[in-house]
């Protein structure tokens, strides 16, 4: 690639970014909702901004979050109430403290805080986030402009990602820095991020499918491509665990698509399925034509015994336990083994926070989290910090369970809600899922779900307190 293009494309990164801030000022200053709007888009970006101090993990969405509350706050002095919360939003939010507070007791432990520090700011960044969808979002019109936008979001995620994947195949323009040349990472850091960022949130273009009435041919079409390249491209991520979680979750969508079908409850024909499975087909057949290696390490990752490895780096890069590759195999030995070591050496508070890699070594030489969630809490937090989280997660599956029964008009988005929320947990025995963004988006749709539907919030004028 042309260098020039490069540092062309350095330089202006800041600089629209410096004007766009300043416009979504201007925008929340008067009207919070729309900003809101604005601002979830950025959320598919997880590319380093360098910040001193905090470092990498700090992403230009979360300066949007502060911008925003500080907004809101301004409007507040000026007499303006957007942001309101129900009372009995204090059990979830008094919980979620105890979380912040238990991980900062477990850095007794640790023996580095500033490591410990910015694993409780990210950690703090994602609750403010939750905070600002459920204090504006406040009205059904409100809650389907957001589930509307999810799906937008979502596309577009979709999009670029096959945008990356014909740039190798075929030359096209390189937007983002390619990060692997054998899994897919679209906008986003990682591979695995963008594998959690489509596990968690296609249910939600699945529900549309279902809901709608009178869906045009058009729209019908955009689901449709989005519902199935969005699978596709999520196997191109190579992440096993999301795409087995993913696989759950559309089997338990079926059977109760199913099930809600013969109770006329789902508005799907038998166009809408042999579309969808015409789509599925083209897409497979033109898979292996236009996915270089991507495809292929699919196949090694999950059925080597399919896999034409035309490319010998598959083999001996990607980082797996199915291959040759020794780290490979050292970690996937190690992982659990070492972390539940960690937890018997720690068991009340853990090593701390952020902690973990820096007292304990999964590979030689290298520095590595505990890949598993509930492990991870366990091995950092220890029994108190677990139980807290767990207690939280428990007491948001309730309430998505519940949901279920609130609203029939708009029960495939509860229903969505709570598959996505279920394929994190199910997740979470191999990633850390409740660093996700879109996790957090998903949780705090089931508050506001909740919050507009049950019947202990119909009077939100009475039972609202301001900020």
């Amino acid at each position: 690639m042309d260098v020039g293009r490069i540092d062309t494309f350095t330089f202006l990164i800041p600089a629209l970014t410096v004007f766009a801030g300043l416009i979504f000022i201007f925008i929340t200053l008067r009207s919070p909702f729309r900003a809101l709007l604005i601002m979830l888009p950025f959320m598919i970006i997880t590319r380093p901004i360098g910040l001193p101090v905090i470092g990498d993990r700090i992403i230009i969405f979360d300066l949007l979050i502060l911008v925003w509350w500080g907004c809101v706050f301004i409007r507040q002095v000026q007499g303006c109430q957007d942001v309101s919360f129900p009372k009995k939003l204090f059990w979830p939010i008094l919980i979620y403290y105890f979380v912040l507070v238990s991980s900062f007791l477990s850095l007794i432990n640790g023996i580095s805080l500033l490591s410990g520090l910015e694993e409780i700011i990210v950690y703090a960044f994602l609750g403010i986030f939750a905070l600002a969808i459920i204090g504006v979002v406040r009205t059904e019109k409100e809650l389907l402009q957001l589930v509307k936008l999810v799906i937008v979001v979502l596309a577009i995620a979709i999009l670029y990602a096959l945008w990356e994947v014909l740039s190798t195949t075929f030359g096209l323009p390189i937007l983002f820095p390619i990060s692997s040349e054998f899994r897919l990472a679209g906008t986003f850091r990682q591979t695995n991020q963008l594998a959690s960022f489509l596990r968690t949130l296609l249910p939600i273009a699945w529900a549309m499918l279902f809901m709608a009435n009178g869906l045009s041919p058009k729209m019908k079409a955009y689901l449709v491509l989005v519902s199935t390249l969005g699978i596709i491209i999520l196997l191109l991520t190579s992440s096993r665990t999301n795409v087995i979680a993913a696989l759950i979750e559309l089997l338990i969508f079926v059977g109760v698509a199913i099930i809600q079908f013969f109770r006329g409850r789902a508005n799907f024909s038998l166009q809408t399925i042999g579309l969808i499975i015409s789509c599925a087909l083209i897409l497979i057949i033109f898979l292996p034509r236009v996915t270089g290696t991507y495809w292929q390490t699919f196949l090694w990752r999950f059925a080597p015994i399919y896999a034409n490895i035309g490319d010998s780096r598959i083999v001996d890069n990607v980082f797996s336990a199915t291959t040759t590759n020794p780290l490979g195999r050292e970690f996937a030995e190690n992982n659990w083994l070492v972390g539940f070591e960690a937890f018997k050496d720690h068991p009340w508070i853990g090593t701390g926070v952020g902690n973990f890699s820096l007292l304990y070594t999964i590979v030689r030489g290298r520095q590595y989290e505990v890949h598993s969630g509930y492990l991870n809490l366990l091995a950092e937090r220890g029994i108190i910090g677990t139980l807290t989280f767990v207690i939280f997660l428990l007491l948001l599956l309730r309430m998505a369970i519940k949901n279920l029964y609130l609203n029939s008009t708009l029960f495939w988005i509860a229903f969505a809600l709570l598959m996505a929320y279920l394929g994190s947990l199910i997740s979470g025995v191999y990633v850390i899922f409740f660093r996700r963004r879109e996790f957090w988006l998903v949780l705090s749709l089931i508050i506001v779900y909740y919050q507009l539907y049950s019947r202990s919030f119909y009077d939100r004028k009475d039972n609202t307190t301001s900020v």
